[in-house]
């Protein structure tokens, strides 16, 4: 008896979408975006959007350094050359020296979620993992498109704009390591990582709540590393601000 040949199942063509579509998309369809991605990764270009972040904040943080009078009467009492060494030249390998870092991030946390996969059954492709960290960036380019905007309307003001709880915990208030807890305490980084998580559940084929578990390991580890940087030094932060009031005194 002849079998009856099954209708093969036509494969999904992905509508094209553009470099400010799959930006934009972070947004309104960031799954959809994801599986464009698993499809047709660009490496160059999902890159491109965390290292404008860290440009735009590094240019916002320079700015605001610059108006805070504790800095400007440390630079008051350095000779000019000096002083302008300490101001431009400082801040623009400051600037490199973050965007290095964060790309050195990436390339590290990725590396190491590509070598937990496997563990959990997950399947996928380096180069696309890199691209889901790249557009889940996206959040973080706002920060500094807002840390800009804020700058900009508020110019004699040197406080740096922030999405973390640190804006209501400050150090004057609770002390360096509490501050510093309440700042990793962020809406945009909470955001980036559950864009991070659903990319990462598409690209290895396996569920959100497995990404969840490594992204949220990373977040953790992360913090507990700061923190614990933070309260080894904190003697060392106090004793300095002591000096800096004695000698104000005198």
């Amino acid at each position: 008896m002849n079998e009856v040949p099954q209708p093969q199942s036509e494969p999904v063509v992905l509508e094209k979408k553009s470099y400010l579509q799959r930006v934009f998309g972070m947004f309104t369809e960031p799954r959809e975006v994801f599986q464009y991605i698993d499809e047709k990764p660009g490496i160059i270009l999902a890159l491109l959007i965390p290292v404008l972040a860290t440009v735009m904040i590094s240019v916002a943080a320079i700015v605001q350094n610059f108006r805070n009078p504790q800095y400007l009467e440390t630079m008051k009492k350095m000779p000019e050359t000096m002083s302008n060494v300490m101001k431009y030249g400082a801040s623009v390998i400051g600037a490199i020296f973050g965007v290095v870092f964060v790309l050195i991030i990436l390339l590290v946390q990725a590396g190491i979620i590509h070598v937990i996969a496997p563990f959990l059954n997950g399947k996928g492709s380096f180069k696309k993992l890199l691209c889901v960290l790249g557009y889940s960036s996206v959040p973080s380019l706002i920060l500094g498109i807002l840390s800009l905007i804020y700058i900009a309307i508020n110019q004699n003001d040197y406080i740096p704009f922030s999405a973390s709880l640190g804006l209501f915990f400050t150090q004057e208030k609770v002390g360096l390591y509490w501050h510093a807890l309440s700042q990793s305490i962020d809406i945009i980084s909470f955001w980036s990582m559950g864009l991070v998580i659903l990319g990462v559940s598409i690209i290895y084929k396996f569920s959100w709540k497995k990404a969840a578990v490594i992204i949220l390991a990373f977040w953790l580890l992360g913090v507990g590393l700061g923190l614990g940087v933070i309260k080894a030094f904190e003697p060392f932060y106090k004793n300095a601000q002591q000096q800096q009031v004695e000698g104000e005194t005198d």
